[in-house]
């Protein structure tokens, strides 16, 4: 299966897994994805700290980041950090979600100020269900295949901070959202780049910056680009979780693209 294909698959799965568990949290719907991801495509590793934790949430930032992404290319990687929020009704208190906890905007601030202090390129991920009238697309994809979207954590801060309104709409959000899988079905032309975050980020955000080079890489993301996640072991894998402070996420994953036909593989 290839790449754009096996992502959309781990989207159709999710989406049936929210339809038909109506009142599954965002930390269910965060493991769902990482464990049928695995299943359908093997350049995918991932650690489930929060097996290995036991913490909803982390007792030094007050923040449970659900997902850590690393995606290695030939020569340059991408991290990537997630915040999940589920939206399946047309109305609800999406702004009050959005500056949880009570009206603090603590959850958002976090996950932007540690995007700043690490490099690393923070969203949300909307875990949303398309209706006849969402718009969110990307290349011609179809939104109502997936229930897995992903939106600058900056442009949801502006949805916070009440430039929208009050009153936020599901598809307001997801408007501003991207399906998850534009990142490996859209090729790089100047159209589908002006929407799918690469002209910001994706290209010109890490050419100036000697981080982004894969030698530059952490050691626990070459050690699971290099084996399966299993194999390091449950010895292995507390260390590394205290050694890199990997406690505030709920999983950390690599997505092994250095081989495949990514639109963004950089080199």
């Amino acid at each position: 299966m290839n790449l754009c294909d096996a992502n959309k698959a781990v989207s159709a799965e999710v989406k049936n897994f929210v339809l038909n568990v109506h009142d599954v949290k965002e930390e269910s719907i965060t493991d769902y994805l990482v464990w049928k991801w695995r299943e359908a495509d093997d350049r995918f590793k991932y650690i489930d700290i929060h097996t290995f934790t036991r913490q909803e949430e982390s007792t030094t930032t007050g923040a449970d980041f659900q997902l850590q992404l690393w995606l290695v290319g030939k020569t340059h990687h991408l991290p990537l950090v997630f915040q999940a929020k589920k939206l399946t009704k047309k109305y609800a208190a999406y702004h009050a979600m959005l500056n949880y906890p009570f009206g603090t905007q603590s959850q958002l601030t976090t996950i932007l100020s540690y995007a700043q202090a690490t490099g690393h390129i923070p969203f949300y991920m909307f875990y949303g269900v398309a209706d006849s009238e969402t718009t969110a697309d990307c290349c011609g994809a179809q939104v109502f295949d997936t229930s897995v979207f992903m939106a600058d954590a900056h442009v949801v801060k502006r949805f916070a901070d009440g430039h929208h309104g009050k009153r936020i709409a599901k598809n307001a959000l997801l408007g501003a959202a991207r399906p998850f899988s534009c990142m490996f079905c859209c090729q790089p032309n100047l159209r589908n780049m002006q929407y799918v975050y690469s002209k910001k980020w994706f290209l010109t955000f890490i050419n100036d910056d000697e981080r982004y080079k894969n030698e530059n890489l952490p050691d626990y993301v070459t050690q699971l680009v290099d084996v399966d996640s299993s194999e390091l072991g449950a010895e292995t894998v507390p260390g590394l979780i205290t050694r890199y402070e990997l406690s505030v996420f709920r999983a950390v994953a690599v997505y092994d693209l250095r081989d495949s036909a990514w639109p963004w593989n950089i080199g």
